[in-house]
């Protein structure tokens, strides 16, 4: 059977691995948010544009 020590500290290592996980996804996930918002502005203005070219 696995040492107590041992099995604390693959805890350890787990929940530590989880985090650097979570944190990575999160600083990737939201700067992709505010370029989504900027695209989305971007293509609300060439939308403009059209209308005011077709009056």
């Amino acid at each position: 059977m696995m040492n107590r020590e041992l099995l604390i500290n693959i805890r350890r290592w787990m929940t530590a691995a989880a985090i650097v996980v979570t944190a990575t996804l999160a600083f990737a996930l939201v700067p992709g948010c505010n370029t989504m918002e900027g695209a989305g502005k971007d293509v609300e203005a060439a939308g403009e544009s059209i209308q005011d070219a077709a009056d």
